[in-house]
């Protein structure tokens, strides 16, 4: 029983401790997408939209905030409530972690689609990618998939782990689930679509708020990584600034193009292209996909170097 509390103990006042077991228990013993905690937000979200999603567009787009408020609210306030009672608040906090760590079908998906990009198996790259996105991806050439991939494959690093990871870290429990709910509202409610155009904006709007550091962050080492490259963005037009300069550290890191017009539902989105070399060919999803390697290999050895630290000095990280 003694070593039991000294656990609990370590547990409740280590968040990095906490952090990479969840991550081990997320990357090896990933719950399917039918079975997870999430598709069952995703069934409301869906359900709330379809009621109160309506044709006036002043309606659309407050209905659209006061559903992310009543959203949040509904998922916040139960599992706060939940922890607080609990009596090992510690292993609540683990499981919500695990939950919103959820990330590798998604991990899966890119890379399977990355090889069948590289094999040539457009079709198959296609279906996969339109499992990820709600864009047009039927009548992709080759460099388009590839700059699709790319794309998606930095935001769901940055959206789907980079970002709960830094809210967990910075604040709580209570900072993860409002990342991860607003998160999952603007991929389920993309503002390109027609239905979700007004609808939808509340959540890109705080979405773009809260990833501002992940974004910053992932751009700032980027830019000090290479030398020749510039911080200022030339062009951001369609883009969220963040995400424009991403993309240009990108291309001039890669000496490629990226970025360039989307299509949703049949209807063509202009957006700035950034130009820095050769058009987007397997080379550069080979980069791209060592680049992320090394990232995130980067990212668990200074997580495990903090925690050990912590544990050796028994200082609390945060």
């Amino acid at each position: 029983m003694h070593s039991v509390n000294e656990i609990l103990t370590l547990l409740s006042n280590n968040s990095l401790l906490l952090l990479m077991i969840a991550l081990l228990g997320e990357r090896y013993f990933t719950l399917p997408l039918h079975w997870h905690p999430l598709t069952l937000f995703n069934l409301l979200a869906t359900y709330m939209s379809a009621k109160v999603n309506r044709d006036n567009v002043q309606q659309q787009t407050l209905a659209g905030l006061l559903s992310c408020v009543l959203l949040l609210i509904l998922v916040l306030v139960p599992l706060l409530i939940f922890r607080w009672a609990a009596d090992l608040p510690q292993l609540v906090d683990l499981l919500l972690l695990y939950v919103a760590l959820l990330y590798q079908p998604y991990r899966h998906w890119l890379a399977t689609a990355a090889v069948a990009i590289e094999r040539g198996h457009k079709r198959r790259a296609r279906a996969l990618m339109s499992r990820l996105t709600a864009r047009d991806c039927e009548s992709l050439s080759e460099p388009g998939l590839v700059k699709s991939w790319v794309e998606l494959r930095w935001y769901y690093a940055l959206n789907y782990r980079l970002a709960p990871i830094l809210a967990w870290l910075l604040g709580g429990i209570a900072l993860l689930l409002v990342v991860r709910v607003l998160v999952q509202l603007h991929h389920l409610w993309p503002r390109y679509i027609p239905r979700y155009r007004h609808f939808g904006q509340a959540p890109a709007m705080l979405t773009q708020w809260l990833m501002w550091l992940p974004y910053q962050t992932v751009n700032l080492l980027l830019w000090l990584t290479h030398r020749d490259s510039r911080w200022a963005v030339a062009d951001s037009h369609g883009w969220w600034l963040a995400q424009a300069r991403q993309q240009q550290l990108l291309a001039q890191r890669t000496r490629s193009s990226l970025g360039g017009p989307l299509r949703y539902r049949q209807q063509r989105y202009s957006r700035a292209r950034f130009n820095a070399g050769r058009q987007a060919d397997r080379q550069l999803l080979r980069q791209e996909r060592k680049m992320l390697m090394y990232l995130g290999r980067a990212a668990t050895l200074v997580i495990t170097l903090l925690l050990i630290f912590s544990l050796v000095y028994n200082q609390k990280p945060w």
